[in-house]
């Protein structure tokens, strides 16, 4: 089974998912997405397999930056590709699947 991990190198929690996986067996694609960046295409889409836009987006971070939680999922996704510090990590993608690695024992649920 293919997976790809969104992950930033920097991120302990995205660190110690990497490992887990590994741990299981699963070797990920990594996309870091600090420096490969994501489009509003791809941000829409993780967002309709989690379920909604607004599960992705880093709660804390949005509001320490002025972010607005209201808003439609447009606005969301067009904070999210200009800020991309906003955006929940880690997130394993399988196939038309992804969840958000918080806490990192949430990814196996793909396996």
């Amino acid at each position: 089974m293919e997976y790809s991990l969104i992950y930033y190198p920097k991120c302990s929690t995205c660190v110690k998912g990497l490992a887990l996986l590994h741990e299981h067996g699963m070797k990920p694609q990594l996309i870091n997405y600090m420096t490969e960046g994501l489009s509003e295409t791809q941000i829409a889409q993780i967002g309709r397999m989690i379920g909604s836009v607004r599960a992705i987006i880093r709660e804390k971070t949005a509001i320490e930056k002025g972010v607005e939680l209201d808003q439609s999922d447009d606005a969301l996704i067009a904070a999210i590709v200009s800020d991309l510090s906003l955006l929940q990590r880690p997130i394993l993608i399988k196939v038309d699947e992804a969840i958000v690695g918080r806490p990192i024992e949430a990814m196996l649920a793909l396996k």
